[in-house]
């Protein structure tokens, strides 16, 4: 039997039918088993490295740099860990232009001529965690009153996917200082 663990997104009814269907005779069924033991192959490697990962960030500096950034509203534990493990070093960025320039959190222009016309954010980004924070500003919206106002204000006059990548532009600066600096993060209270 197929290990549920290893198929979370798949239902245990679909995975019987997969495994009934590989009881049947001939090049499919053969095919179908071992394309099913490559896929638990894989979870194994997937799940050690994972596992490997998570004890590597408890301990020492990794801990403490994913600890600080859960300080910030919409960064919980996935998010702390991803960004630790793909940024490593956030002193290898000069400044938070960079930053979000390896993000991909800028503006993509096209320019002809002295024509230049803005094109939403640039294709070129790191894959991970480009959508990873800008989930993480759909999240801080609902945590910090501060992000709920600015995204409120943006939406007023563009469109709510343009918006939230605004947000996460902020949420990117808010990463970027609490990781420099050492500092958990405190939200701004308003007065009055």
């Amino acid at each position: 039997m197929v290990e549920d663990s290893v198929y979370r997104c798949w239902s245990g009814a679909f995975l019987k039918r997969l495994e009934g269907l590989s009881s049947e005779p001939g090049p499919g069924s053969d095919c179908l088993l071992i394309t099913l033991e490559a896929l638990r192959e894989e979870s194994r490697r997937m799940a050690t490295i994972i596992r490997k990962l998570r004890a590597h960030c408890s301990e020492g500096e990794a801990a403490r740099i994913t600890k600080l950034l859960r300080t910030i509203p919409g960064i919980g534990p996935k998010t702390a860990f991803m960004l630790y493990t793909e940024l490593q070093d956030i002193g290898r960025f000069a400044n938070n232009d960079r930053f979000n320039s390896f993000l991909g959190l800028i503006p993509s222009t096209e320019s002809s001529g002295e024509d230049e016309k803005a094109t939403g954010i640039t294709p070129r980004c790191n894959r991970a965690l480009r959508p990873l924070l800008i989930e993480a500003a759909w999240v801080a919206i609902r945590c910090d009153p501060e992000l709920l106002r600015a995204f409120s204000k943006l939406a007023s006059r563009m469109k709510k996917q343009a918006a939230i990548v605004r947000i996460a532009r902020k949420l990117a600066a808010r990463v970027a200082y609490v990781w420099r600096t050492g500092t958990p993060y405190k939200p701004v209270v308003p007065i009055g």
